[in-house]
């Protein structure tokens, strides 16, 4: 989900809830059993990790930006 989060940080308000519903439903394709209380602990892993992988993704972009219009004023 960090990567999930990472690769589509852009659009980090689609991605983050979206991975609520993701990373629950990919362990439910997987053969692992949960109840209700771990399909919710699941789902805020999920938006945890995806919201580390976007938080990530916008660092990494804002500071991009700062060293193209640094270079761009030398």
């Amino acid at each position: 989900m960090i990567l999930f989060g990472l690769v589509l940080g852009r659009w980090w308000k689609v991605t983050v809830p979206l991975a609520a519903v993701t990373w629950p439903l990919l362990l439910v394709m997987s053969d692992i059993d949960l109840d209700r209380s771990e399909m919710a602990v699941a789902a805020f892993l999920g938006v945890a990790n995806a919201a580390v992988g976007a938080l990530l993704y916008l660092a990494a972009a804002g500071l991009v930006g700062v060293v193209v219009r640094s270079l761009r004023h030398s």
